[in-house]
């Protein structure tokens, strides 16, 4: 739904399926992470013999998915799709562009690597977590408040807490994904007063053509009609007298 937001207040807006394209490579994205962000919580909440630790290791995974783990996301996109396009000659790989008409084999092939890219993320925060092993202490000292109630603690970690930090990753992963906006542009509508004095000018300068040399070339007959209305657009009693003259010119009365 924030995705569908995001869409919402874009200028220019993406095409429905091409949206649709790329809001499914997140989906697919989150619940391949989900069950990441699960396993590698009990399995380090195992290994430290603490049974709050799975909420502290959920909670360092969401928050750092959701903040450095977009930057490090990107990086890790850029090189794939290098590799994939320079190295092993794969085509259409720029991401969010999925040819025209949009194709579902263009759109596997991206996500194939989205989602390779997410998981090698994913063993990049694992890695931090052994880096820098005061991250721990951090997140226990943040979520201490709620060791209180273990009902709170597990609402905060596996529901508020991911959903706020969720929409604010959709919202920059969509950033990084979406293929370049100028391709979606929409026309902008001419204005009719603009548009029927570009007509008048054309017309003009059409008649003045023919007017100024008409010895051996066909003659094009200006109703009294046309020149009164192109007269008329163009407000300018100077350029109905000069119609009157090139009628006179060719020798056909101005009535």
């Amino acid at each position: 739904s924030s995705l569908f937001v995001k869409r919402m207040r874009e200028r220019p807006q993406r095409p429905f399926l091409i949206w649709f394209f790329d809001a499914s490579k997140q989906g697919i994205g989150a619940g391949m992470v989900h069950g990441l962000n699960v396993l590698t919580s009990l399995i380090a909440g195992q290994v430290s013999h603490d049974a709050s630790n799975p909420c502290v290791w959920y909670f360092l995974n969401v928050g750092l998915d959701t903040t450095i783990g977009v930057f490090i996301l990107f990086l890790w996109l850029r090189l794939f799709t290098f590799i994939a396009t320079h190295w092993l000659k794969i085509q259409n790989l720029e991401s969010g562009v999925y040819g025209n008409p949009p194709s579902f084999w263009i759109w596997l092939r991206q996500t194939i690597i989205f989602s390779f890219s997410l998981f090698m993320t994913k063993f990049v925060v694992v890695i931090m977590f052994k880096v820098f092993p005061f991250l721990q202490s951090f997140a226990t000292w943040v979520l201490s408040p709620l060791r209180s109630d273990p009902r709170y603690e597990v609402a905060f970690v596996m529901l508020l807490f991911p959903m706020l930090m969720n929409v604010v990753q959709f919202w920059l992963i969509d950033t990084v994904i979406k293929g370049r906006m100028d391709r979606w542009d929409e026309i902008k509508p001419v204005d009719e007063d603009t548009l029927n004095l570009s007509v008048a000018d054309e017309r003009l300068h059409e008649d003045d053509t023919q007017f100024s040399d008409v010895r051996g070339q066909p003659r094009r007959d200006l109703s009294r009609s046309q020149s009164l209305e192109s007269g008329a657009v163009l407000g300018d009693e100077d350029v109905r007298r000069s119609l009157i003259r090139g009628n006179q010119e060719v020798g056909r009365p101005f009535r």
